[in-house]
């Protein structure tokens, strides 16, 4: 709706969806076709996915393309270009220096899973899941402004908080924090770079095919 906030990946021939999947043929005339899908699609630029492709040649059949841009329609319809990189994330007029600082110590705290903060009470998921992922977040339905006004985040302007959420290409008004940590954790590994250098093209996280 016009008075949500939501965030769109850009290239530049426009904003894509990535909610759709591709459709199975109903005819079993053109059995080749059945892996085709003209709907855009947004994957991780490392990975599994992609190393399959590669070793499968299925890449010689495709084409990508890195984003450009991450753009926020606002709830008063306006648009605003998202930091893809952290000369522009310093840039940007809408954000105090304070708040840019809290930014950059919450991407770095995402990678560390020592810095991440643990609340009670502890997510009801497998003890063989909490092995598998190294950092532990007990933030399962807890609002994302919520997980980050208290110490160590410290963040409060709601103007951050929904940055932080379109960076995570999330596209709810109020999203909750476990699925936006999760993403921008994957974004910022997908990038390669260390908590020193962090969100150094972050839009490269990601390819368009």
């Amino acid at each position: 709706s016009p008075g949500s906030s939501f965030c769109a990946a850009t290239t530049d021939r426009g904003s894509v969806s990535t909610d759709r999947p591709s459709q199975a043929p109903t005819s079993t005339t053109n059995l080749s076709s059945y892996a085709l899908s003209l709907q855009p699609t947004l994957v991780p630029a490392r990975g599994t996915f992609v190393d399959a492709l590669i070793s499968s040649n299925v890449v010689l059949y495709l084409s990508f393309q890195l984003l450009n841009n991450f753009i926020l329609a606002r709830p008063d319809q306006s648009l605003l270009f998202l930091p893809g990189s952290k000369h522009e994330l310093f840039r940007m007029p809408q954000l105090s220096l304070l708040d840019k600082r809290l930014l950059m110590r919450f991407f770095q705290s995402i990678l560390d899973s020592d810095q991440l903060v643990l609340r009670e009470p502890v997510l009801s998921v497998s003890f063989l899941l909490l092995l598998h992922s190294y950092y532990i977040l007990e933030i399962a339905d807890e609002l994302l402004s919520k997980y980050l006004c208290p110490l160590p985040y410290s963040i409060t302007n709601p103007k951050l908080v929904s940055v932080i959420g379109a960076l995570a290409l999330l596209a709810q008004e109020e999203p909750s924090a476990l699925p936006v940590v999760r993403r921008l954790k994957t974004l910022l590994r997908e990038i390669g770079r260390q908590p020193s250098t962090m969100v150094s093209a972050l839009p490269a996280a990601l390819l368009l095919g």
